[in-house]
């Protein structure tokens, strides 16, 4: 039997198209990352007759649906076709983004929420990390390092999205938007495929029975750990506390930008977009090139102890937000700080599938992921309320940091088995 790929495109080329396809899809999630909403709250507020204290509430509800749904996602991607997969939530996604446009109260500005967190970054995200990672398991460092670049243009988004509201209304930006994600996320309907060991033999290699290839795929499916195992690995469970613990100044943060700085050195939000956040995607791109092809050579235990020095870094970083003065000192601790975010985001894609292997990988990725997800929704919601209780957001910089900094002491001392 020959298996072709479709458009009987050459294998080499085709993974070129595959992380393509999947950047395309990770750009796409923008609109619903936390990054992409912050732009927007005052207009909620102000139209909605509504408190940031409400946005956070329906930002919580949002993300925790979306985190225990992306469990069950996982589970799918493991045992569904993809392609299936992705012809339900991609479409699904693009309507939810087109429907915010036409919220009239905060309980339908809510549901649209809840769709677009659902169906939008950790579903994609997923989808992508899993692909990849059967696609280039040699490397996974190189090709992740690419992907954290992507992230920069989350971190870029305020600028812009702030630049479609002051021109278009922010209704409108979201109808733009909707347009905009359906052209890159198109693609992937035609292209995506999860597993490429069918498709490395050449159709001349008439010698190879299909029970052949088959067992090939067997073997190939069960390279790893099964997640029951993974679930009792300390290292899992101090991996999925970390970014729990950084979720929630990472949410909380981004989505109370435009007011914590506001607060701190009286930036307007067109002033924090571009002070704040230019710097910060410009230190993402320099940290994630920079990994990238360490990771790659390094083992488990070095991986793992990268992460913890970074996250003890980026505890610092956190402290130090907490002291700015003045726009010079802004400029260059975003810039830092953003050099440890792209060093995080490449080591924490690549350490799972180096570790625990690719057999449930979708199930692992999915379960750390949806966890993580209730931490993005409480994040905004706990700034806001040691906000009002005690005065100021900087009293989360501090707790979040301490924590972040005993985390980092547990992965150094724990070894990897």
């Amino acid at each position: 039997m020959e298996y072709k790929l479709p458009f009987n495109i050459n294998y080499s080329r085709y993974k070129f198209i595959i992380i393509t396809v999947n950047y395309l899809a990770i750009i796409s999630t923008m609109p619903a990352q936390s990054f992409g909403i912050n732009m927007f709250v005052d207009h909620w507020v102000k139209d909605f007759n509504i408190s940031r204290i409400d946005i956070s509430i329906v930002w919580l509800i949002a993300s925790m649906l979306s985190g225990f749904l992306i469990i069950l996602i996982g589970k799918i991607i493991d045992k569904i076709n993809i392609k299936l997969t992705i012809s339900i939530i991609y479409p699904l996604y693009c309507v939810s983004i087109f429907l915010i446009s036409f919220s009239s109260n905060i309980i339908i500005l809510g549901i649209c929420l809840s769709m677009m967190r659902i169906f939008g970054p950790e579903s994609i995200g997923t989808i992508t990390s899993v692909v990849n990672a059967n696609w280039f398991k040699d490397d996974l460092g190189k090709i992740n390092s690419i992907l954290a670049l992507l992230d920069t243009i989350f971190i870029a988004s305020p600028s812009i999205i702030n630049f479609f509201i002051l021109n278009f209304g922010w209704r409108k930006t979201y109808i733009y938007f909707s347009i905009i994600i359906s052209c890159l996320l198109f693609p992937s309907l035609l292209f995506m495929i999860k597993n490429p060991e069918n498709y490395k033999l050449e159709p001349n290699q008439n010698n190879i029975t299909e029970s052949d290839i088959e067992e090939q795929c067997i073997e190939e499916e069960e390279d790893g750990k099964s997640f029951k195992i993974v679930l009792r690995d300390k290292i899992y469970w101090l991996m999925i506390l970390s970014n729990f613990i950084f979720g929630l100044f990472w949410s909380g943060f981004n989505l109370n930008a435009v007011d914590f700085f506001k607060n701190i050195v009286g930036f307007t939000s067109t002033e924090t977009s571009i002070i704040v956040f230019i710097p910060i995607t410009i230190g993402v791109i320099i940290g994630s090139i920079t990994i990238g092809y360490i990771i790659d050579k390094s083992k488990n235990n070095k991986k793992k102890n990268i992460i913890a020095l970074d996250l003890t870094l980026l505890s610092i970083c956190i402290i130090w937000f907490a002291f700015i003065t003045n726009v010079y000192e802004i400029i260059l601790l975003s810039l830092i700080y953003g050099i440890f975010i792209g060093i995080y985001i490449t080591s924490m894609a690549t350490i799972y599938p180096n570790l625990y292997g690719l057999k449930e990988i979708g199930s692992i990725q999915s379960f750390h992921n949806g966890i993580v997800m209730f931490s993005t929704g409480l994040g905004p919601l706990f700034f806001n309320i040691i906000n009002i209780n005690q005065g100021s957001y900087i009293y989360c910089n501090f707790y979040l940091s301490f924590i972040l900094v005993c985390i980092s002491i547990l992965i150094t001392i724990n070894k990897i088995k």
